[in-house]
Order: structure tokens, then C-alpha cells, then sequence
């Protein structure tokens, strides 16, 4: 096998069609997705790279010069200097099963090839150009084939990996029809789905409403946002569509994506006024919540359960065989019998003394950081015991 490094796009453009058969039908790992992401979060509006983001994307060949693997990375640099290589897609987009992209059967064969190349890299002082100090992948699946021999062949080669658990993903299973997935439900949330539907849905006071047209995604795409926005605002958080960067990506690819089959956006409507709006992302045979918004000034009908009631029965419908909630740890997921999948935030560090001494200084700085939560997580138990149990006067 023999590797290629790309420096732009425009020289991964050719092998684009390739790109998406190696994605397996994660909407995260596609060519428009990372893509896209390159351009609004580490691009100048001119289209030039920042200063501190390099692509590094790692094409795999074979003998027969078949491409074989995609390792569709970037090199950042850090305040202290240190090259890092990252996924494309990381960051506040919150890009769920980001891997290697690699055909069947060839993953230990490519994790061979790509840790050799890493482990070179850092070796000769002729190639310097493709130095790394730090790989940081974060939300990587535990069950990531490519990606955890990838990590052993490293650590045979000498290199430090460091594993910190993150926030599951949770995704459901889904069975053939709505009936038999209630039945997996517990008995009081079966039967307050069955009334919902009952008085919301049957009766015609909720309607279900589904874009149609480019103009329909562009125009509820907007509503999308001002529902998220204002019903985030209203806890005191900024919610995800006040980076102007995500803003942006997202009203390009809710266009592309719709395009092509692989997003929807669909809304509650209620009394004529939009009540919930969800913007889904299509895998192959799953179905991914990405966006949700909601109206905050009708919490009453619980507008988040009956667009997630939408949402689940639609994926069956469409005879998707999994609904994925993604990342984060929110009670609500469980309660729909969604099974979490463990992720973690991977650190791979080189055998280069400079490396490895950012590394030490991290771990002291990351165990300090316990030790203060630790502390202040004992304080506040403190406090609540002596409020518990007030001391009597004499």
C-alpha cells in the first residue's frame, strides 16, 4: 500500500464519488459535509485556509492503485505551538461517527500503512512538512473498527494513547410497525403517547407538515432557527444557531442534503402557528435528530415529545432500521428505550520528547482541574448536610 497526502480540496475533487461509498452512509463523514465544513469554519471568506488550519487528509492505495482509505483529516496549531490532527467536521457542529474511511476487510491492512506513515513523518528531518504532535479525536465510537486498530498499531509503534469517555450517542432499534415499538415502551409512556395521539394528532388540532421544495427547507429553515434560538435564550444559553458559522453551514447543507434525499425538515403545526420543527439528516438505513426547535410559549403541549412521536413513527414508516438521538446524555433518551453508545476523546501522543512533555503538562493541568471539582462537588454536599440538619440552640 502506498499513501498520498492532500494540502486542498480541489485535488480531492476527482475522488469525491469515492469518498461517499467509503462513508458507509454517515451523513458526518461525507464529502459535503466535511467540505462544506472546511470552508465555513476554517476558511477566510476568500476561500484561503487560516492560518492555524492545514488540511491533512491521508489517501490509501493498494497494489493495484485502488483507493482503499480515507483518513479525512486536518492539522491545527495550537496557542502553544503543537501540531495537531483532527477529523474534519470537529468542533461545535457536534459531527457524530467521524472514523476512518476504509473499504471492509482492508482495516488492518490500512492501520498498518497509516501508522507507518505517521510514525515516519516524525522521524526523518527531510520530511518535516508532516509533523505531528498530537492526534485529538474527539467523540469517536468505542466500537470503531478503523479507528482502534489504528490506535494499536500506533501504540506498537511506540506513540502514547489516552482515552477520556464523552457523551454517549443513543439510538433506537426500530421494529417494523408503531404498534410493536410502543409495546417496547414502559406502560404510562405507551399510554401517554396513545392520548397524545388521540388529541393532538387525530383529532387534527397538530398537523404534521413536511418541505417539499428548496423554498419550503429555506423558509422553515429560518422558523427552525428563531424556535431554537428563543427557546434556548429563555435558560440563559446561546444556542447553537448564534455562531454565525454554524448558521451558515447549516442553511447550505439543509439545501444541499434536502437536494439529495438525505435531510428533511418537518414541523408541527398547531392552531396555524408552527409548534416544533425538526431537521432530520438520512444515513443509510437510520435516521439522525440533528436540529430540533420548539415553541417556548406552548411547553404545555409538550411540543418536544410529539415532534420526537413524529419523528420515530416517520423513521419506521420510511423503514429505517435505527432512530439516532446523537450525542449528549439527556434523560429524555433513554425514556424512548434508546441504547447509549459509548464515545471517547481520543489523544495520541508521538514518541518526541517535546510531545511528550505537553502531554505531562496537560494530565497535571486536567488532574488539577478534578482536584477542584472534587472539592467543590464536597463543599456543596457539605452545605447540604448542615441545611439538613441545622444546628439547635442551646
Amino acid at each position: 500500500m502506498h499513501i498520498n497526502r492532500h494540502f486542498d480540496f480541489a485535488s480531492l475533487l476527482p475522488l469525491k464519488e469515492r469518498w461517499n461509498e467509503l462513508s458507509d452512509g454517515v451523513p458526518f463523514r461525507s464529502w459535503e459535509w466535511v467540505e462544506a465544513w472546511w470552508r465555513h469554519y476554517a476558511c477566510h471568506n476568500d476561500g484561503r485556509p487560516k492560518r492555524d488550519h492545514e488540511l491533512f487528509v491521508l489517501t490509501v492505495w493498494d497494489e493495484n492503485n485502488r483507493l482503499v482509505a480515507i483518513a479525512p483529516w486536518y492539522r491545527q496549531v495550537s496557542r502553544s505551538g503543537a501540531r495537531v490532527i483532527r477529523f474534519l467536521g470537529d468542533g461545535e457542529v457536534c459531527s457524530d461517527y467521524l472514523s476512518l474511511l476504509c473499504d471492509r476487510g482492508e482495516e488492518q491492512a490500512v492501520a498498518a500503512a497509516l501508522a507507518d506513515w505517521l510514525t515516519i513523518q516524525n522521524q526523518s528531518s527531510a520530511i518535516a512538512v508532516s509533523r505531528w504532535d498530537r492526534m485529538e479525536f474527539i467523540g469517536v465510537s468505542d466500537d470503531d473498527l478503523p479507528v482502534r486498530l489504528l490506535l494499536a498499531q500506533l501504540q506498537e509503534e511506540g506513540s502514547t494513547v489516552h482515552r477520556t469517555p464523552g457523551l454517549n450517542t443513543w439510538r433506537i432499534t426500530l421494529p417494523g410497525t408503531w404498534e410493536e415499538f410502543l409495546m417496547v415502551l414502559s406502560k404510562p409512556h405507551r399510554n401517554r403517547l396513545r392520548r397524545a395521539d388521540k388529541n393532538y394528532f387525530q383529532s387534527g388540532l397538530v398537523q404534521i407538515r413536511r418541505a417539499q421544495t428548496e423554498d419550503d427547507v429555506a423558509t422553515w429553515f429560518d422558523i427552525l432557527v428563531d424556535l431554537h434560538q428563543r427557546n434556548w435564550q429563555r435558560r440563559g444559553m446561546p444556542g447553537c444557531f448564534a455562531s454565525e458559522q454554524f448558521l451558515a453551514l447549516h442553511g447550505e447543507l439543509s439545501r444541499r442534503f434536502f437536494h439529495d434525499g438525505r435531510a428533511t425538515l418537518t414541523w408541527l403545526e398547531m392552531e396555524g402557528k408552527p409548534l416544533a420543527v425538526e431537521y432530520r439528516l438520512h444515513g443509510t438505513d437510520i435516521m439522525y435528530a440533528y436540529q430540533c426547535g420548539i415553541d417556548p410559549e406552548r411547553l404545555k403541549v409538550q411540543p418536544g415529545e410529539l415532534a420526537n412521536m413524529a419523528s420515530i413513527r416517520n423513521a419506521i414508516e420510511r423503514g429505517q432500521l435505527a432512530y439516532d438521538f446523537l450525542r449528549g446524555d439527556e434523560p429524555y433518551k433513554a425514556h424512548w428505550r434508546a441504547a447509549p453508545q459509548p464515545m471517547f476523546t481520543i489523544r495520541v501522543i508521538p514518541r518526541r520528547a517535546s510531545s511528550r512533555l505537553r502531554h505531562q503538562a496537560w494530565l497535571a493541568g486536567q488532574n488539577v482541574k478534578q482536584w477542584i471539582k472534587s472539592g467543590l462537588e464536597l463543599t456543596r454536599l457539605r452545605k447540604s448536610a448542615s441545611s439538613a440538619h441545622p444546628q439547635q440552640s442551646p
